[in-house]
């Protein structure tokens, strides 16, 4: 049963505004730091000796929080940007 139904007043219920789950302006970079690493693990199985397989892991283990903060970031920022688009603007908007 969905929440609409149980609730009292529940059909009057809508979203105002659905966000998609896979937005590329939020998720973009952090899918291409994902294929970063992914590309770094897949180098090593070259065989890049002992100081370019450091290397590679390095940036294996690094582009995954790079890619969680810049994804964390990006969808920060896009929501506030809503709620800022979401406020009345101009002299009469405290009138009320």
């Amino acid at each position: 049963m969905s929440a609409s139904k149980e609730l009292p007043g529940g059909r009057e219920l809508r979203a105002i505004r659905t966000l998609p789950v896979w937005d590329p302006a939020v998720h973009g970079v952090g899918f291409v730091a994902l294929h970063v690493a992914l590309l770094a693990l897949m180098l090593m199985t070259l065989g890049v000796g002992n100081t370019g397989a450091v290397l590679l892991a390095s940036v294996a283990v690094l582009a995954l929080p790079v890619a969680w903060m810049v994804t964390a970031s990006r969808r920060t920022r896009q929501l506030a940007e809503l709620l800022v688009q979401d406020e009345p603007v101009g002299p009469s908007a405290g009138a009320n």
